[in-house]
This record gives structure tokens, sequence and C-alpha cells, in this order.
């Protein structure tokens, strides 16, 4: 193809000075040229013109290119990718061979030196949140979010500002290069009732880096993390979770996703008939909503209620959950009005009760996003005994058609693989099929705390508790 250099061989040669097994590029020989079989040009022909790399890049000679390059770089393959950077860009600078540029080792080669320029004039530096960071981390949650993030994470702060079993602010961190936030870390201290012991544990949350900074996400976390002995987590990127078990954490039991469509569009989309949408995904979707309400009707008269704030009657309820060996977020009227108050994510969430005289019998707490896609999430669902198949059925079923009234298309719950927590057999009844994971981690300071939160049989686990669910608008 014209224009364009010859193709490059790598070699990887048994040993080379200084280095462990690192790979050669030899070029292949162009028209006119002989190379022998090391790669070196022939006495017989002109030694290199006069446009030759500097002396910091003197690995490029005319025997070939080689990965090695100076001394500086490290190893690995971001050492390798910086290096073979550096020696193409001198190569096609030096003219000493036809090579063709790669715009994108470049381009990162430069912003690796750009960054190394900064750390030496403007160090990073960890410091504890103040209001005077605000400008900035908003500014960050736009570059790594967008714009259209920025209102729901200030929304965020403020609500966790509101939280009542923290009787300090929040603690928050950032990542300072000068006047500029490139980092940030967020903690919700939050009341776990562990057997009859009260513990607060620290949720991460709010975890954002800027995209050239990422690598430093690490020392964000890592040293965020030594003010607290007693965290507790739940994530689905695997990256982090890898980090958070080199930071001490340890895996609980996954937290399975499971997905009920609601829309007939869904299920055509799904498989591959988008183009019947118009004509049949009405009838569709009247015959899956007649099939639910036959499904909730099934089970013995039980009547759901609509509540429109939490009483003292779900204090009552969880009381009456608690066992003298279990670990479960401390849910009382208190908490709920605060997690699902009006300056929650979920403020226009829907409350289904169970009553039984002035007790409750159940509740169950549902919301449709307002992000694309018209996701409806099923946050909180809690019966006052285990084997209670008929509440379940029936508090769910009324969530389920709640979130088609509201115009959901896929409604969502998480469930718990152990634990206290309901059947899988009553989700396959109801429709409710798995779709992805998350992971429930865990460090606790106290050994008895530890080794009751591994224990996945004793939680009593609601994904509306944890920081996986706060941004879901």
């Amino acid at each position: 193809m014209a224009g364009v250099g010859p193709a490059v061989k790598i070699h990887w040669p048994s040993s080379c000075p200084g280095q462990s097994e690192a790979p050669e590029m030899t070029p292949e020989p162009a028209d006119g040229l002989d190379i022998d079989s090391r790669g070196t040009k022939s006495p017989s022909e002109k030694k290199c013109g006069s446009n030759q790399a500097s002396d910091e890049f003197r690995a490029i000679e005319c025997s070939g290119l080689s990965l090695l390059g100076p001394s500086t770089g490290g190893g690995g393959p971001f050492g390798i990718t910086f290096r073979l950077g550096r020696l193409l860009i001198a190569a096609s600078k030096a003219g000493t061979y036809r090579c063709q540029r790669i715009p994108w080792v470049e381009q990162r080669w430069m912003s690796s030196i750009q960054i190394a320029k900064d750390a030496v004039k403007r160090p990073l530096r960890l410091l504890e949140y103040e209001p005077r960071h605000l400008e900035g981390v908003a500014k960050l949650c736009a570059r790594v979010h967008g714009e259209s993030a920025v209102e729901g994470f200030l929304g965020r702060l403020r609500w966790v500002d509101a939280l009542p079993s923290s009787k300090e602010p929040p603690l928050r961190y950032v990542l300072a290069r000068g006047d500029e936030i490139v980092g940030f870390l967020a903690f919700v201290p939050m009341r776990y009732q562990v057997g009859k012991e009260v513990l607060i544990a620290h949720t991460p949350a709010e975890y954002m880096v800027r995209r050239d900074h990422r690598f430093h996400g690490i020392r964000l976390m890592r040293e965020s993390l030594q003010h607290f002995p007693d965290c507790i987590s739940c994530d689905d990127v695997e990256a982090t979770i890898k980090v958070s078990e080199l930071l001490g954490f340890e895996r609980v039991a996954p937290v399975v996703r499971y997905s009920k469509a609601l829309d007939a569009r869904v299920v055509l989309e799904r498989v591959g008939m988008s183009w019947a949408h118009r004509k049949l995904h009405r009838p569709i979707s009247l015959a899956m909503a007649t099939l639910d309400e036959m499904r909730s009707h099934s089970t013995r008269s039980i009547r759901v209620g609509r509540a429109f704030r939490f009483d003292s009657r779900f204090d009552e309820l969880y009381e009456s959950c608690l066992g003298q060996e279990g670990i479960s977020v401390a849910g009382d009227a208190t908490f709920l009005n605060w997690r699902y108050g009006d300056l929650s994510p979920h403020a226009s969430r829907k409350i289904g009760v169970i009553e039984e005289g002035k007790k409750l019998r159940g509740y169950v707490v549902f919301h449709r996003s307002r992000r694309p896609g018209d996701i409806g999430r099923v946050l909180d669902l809690r019966v006052r005994h285990q084997e209670d198949l008929d509440a379940y059925l029936s508090l769910l079923g009324y969530a389920v058609s709640g979130l088609r009234e509201l115009g959901a298309r896929v409604a969502w719950l998480h469930r718990l693989a152990a634990g206290k927590s309901l059947p899988k057999s009553l989700l396959r009844e109801l429709g409710f099929r798995p779709r992805g994971e998350l992971w429930l981690m865990v460090r606790l300071d106290k050994e008895r705390h530890s080794r009751i939160a591994k224990d996945p049989d004793l939680w009593a686990f609601s994904f509306g508790d944890f920081e996986a669910s706060f941004a879901g608008r």
C-alpha cells in the first residue's frame, strides 16, 4: 500500500543487557536495501543519513528497532507501550526507516510526558473535602459522567448530609493537583445491627477519578480507607472489586440481579422481532399484564394497601425481624424516612403494605427510574416471617402492577444468593430471570463482627440499603 513503510517483525532474544526477555523489532527489507540475518545493513550500503535520532533514542540504529529503549519507562504493558511510542516517533522523525506513525501511541506518549511534568510542578495531594472544593468536584463529575449527571450528584451530597445516624458530617476526600480536582471519594456512615450490637460501618460511594489520573485512584482509596476500620460495600465493577480485595475487603456472597419484562417491546427486541413493535406490542403487553394479575390473585385474598410515610408500625416490624445472630442495616422508620424521603434520589417511590390489625405483615418499596430505559426497581421488600410466601407473592405482584402503571418497561429486583431472602422458585414463578450480579463485600475490625458478616445466611439483605442503588434515579 502506498505510503506505508515496511512491516516490522518482533524477535524475542534469549537475553539482553539490563533487561529480561524484551522483544526487538526488525524492519523487513525495502527495495534496494540488503539486510543480513541479524537485521543489520551490509557494509556495501551507505550509513544512515545525517538526520539521526538524538542520543536519548540510541536504541534506534541501523541494526533495527529495539523495544529496550533508554533506561527509563518501567516494565509491564504500560512501560512497553511507552517505550514503543518513543521509538516509533523518533524513528519517523529521524527518517532512518519508512515507519508509519501511529497517532494513538504518540498521543499516549505525549500525555504521559505531560503528566510527568505536571507531577514535578504540581504534586498530587490527598485532602479532606471542604466546601471550597464543591465547584471543582462538580467539574470533575461533568468530565467523568457528563453534564447531565451533575444535578443528581449534588442532590445526593445534600441528601447524605441529612443522614440521621451521622453525628458528624460524612467524610469526603479529594485528589488535587494544584487547584484542580482530579479525584473524589465520599463515604456514607451506615448504622448496622449485628446481633444485639450497633455498628457504624462506612460505605464508599461517589467514587470518581479523571481518566488520565485513574492509576492514582488506588492511592485515593487506600489512604482514605485508613480512617475507617469498618467498611461494607456492594459493587458490580470487577476492577473495583479486585482493588477492594487488595485493600482488605472480603467477598461475602453475590447479589443477583433479576429482571422481568413488563412491556412486549422488550421481549420482541430480545428475540429479534423489533419490526413487529407497532402491530404486536399492545396485545402482547395486555396478555402479559393479565397473566401477572392472575398470578397475584391466585393467593388467598391478601389485600395490599398503599402507605405514604414510614410510621411506628415499621419500627415494630423491623424489631420483630431481628435475630440473636444476624446482620442488617438498621432499617427502622427513621432510617426509611431518610432513605426514601424528600431529599432522596427515590423521593417518588411508592410503598405497599399488608396490615394485620395495628401491625404490618410486610411491605414493599418500588420506584421507576427517570433514566432512559424506563427501568423499575424493587428497592426494599420485608415480611414478618420468611416462610410467608403468600405475603411475598402479593407484595411483588403489587409492585409489578404499580411499576407497569408508572410506565416501566422492565422490573429489576436484587436478591442475595444466600441469607434471609425470598425463594428463587417464587421469582421464577413471577417471571423474573437472573441478569448479572454484584458482590457484597465487608472489611470489619472486630473478629466477632467479621465472623457474622461473612456468613451470608445471617444477612437480612435489602438492595435499597446499599450504595449501588443510590444513583439509580
